[in-house]
C-alpha cells in the first residue's frame, strides 16, 4: 500500500506535539481569542510545574468558549480544560 508501519513510541510526521512554555506563551499572545492557543498554554504551564497558574489559564480558557457556541472543537477544547482541572498530569 506503500504506507509505512508505524512503531510503538515513533513521532508521527505532522502530528501536533505539546508546545514549550515559550511557544506556547507566544502563540496564546498572538491569538488572544483562540481557544486552542489558550488551552496549549494552560497545558505548557503544567508540564513547566505552574498548576496554580495553569488552572487560571483552563478557567480562562473556558471563558473563552462561550463565545464559541456548540461546536466539535468547542467540546474538544472544554473536555481539554476540565481534564486539566481534574489534576491531569499532576505527580
Amino acid at each position: 500500500s506503500g504506507v509505512a508501519p508505524v512503531t510503538p513510541g515513533a513521532a508521527v510526521p505532522d502530528a501536533p506535539r505539546d508546545p514549550e512554555l515559550p511557544e506556547a506563551r507566544r502563540a496564546a499572545y498572538e491569538a488572544p481569542h483562540d481557544p486552542q492557543a489558550q488551552l496549549a498554554l494552560a497545558w505548557a504551564l503544567r508540564r513547566a510545574g505552574q498548576d496554580g497558574r495553569a488552572e487560571r489559564q483552563a478557567q480562562h480558557t473556558l471563558t473563552l468558549l462561550d463565545a464559541h457556541g456548540d461546536s466539535w472543537l468547542a467540546a474538544r477544547v472544554r473536555a481539554g480544560c476540565l481534564h486539566l482541572l481534574d489534576g491531569a498530569g499532576e505527580g
